[in-house]
């Protein structure tokens, strides 16, 4: 199980590392469309296992690969 590194600082001015146990530890879906590499953003869903995010398609209402507009990098292609 992967390990997650979590940093904050007290109330008294201290910095404390701790490590947790993650259960889940993919957070992008990589893919390429038209010579890019695009990485979507893995929505998690605490306590569901069926599905683990949703894709950008049923996020911003169409098809990516299709021409659907701009790409990630909030360009036009």
């Amino acid at each position: 199980m992967p390990w997650v590194m979590h940093k904050h600082h007290t109330s008294d001015g201290r910095f404390v590392i701790t490590k947790e146990k993650v259960k889940h530890h993919e957070y992008f879906q990589a893919f390429r469309s038209n010579g890019r590499i695009v990485l979507n953003i893995v929505l998690l869903n605490e306590g569901e296992d069926e599905e683990e995010g949703d894709s950008m398609e049923e996020i911003n209402g169409h098809d990516d690969e299709n021409g659907g507009g701009m790409d990630s990098s909030g360009l036009e292609p």
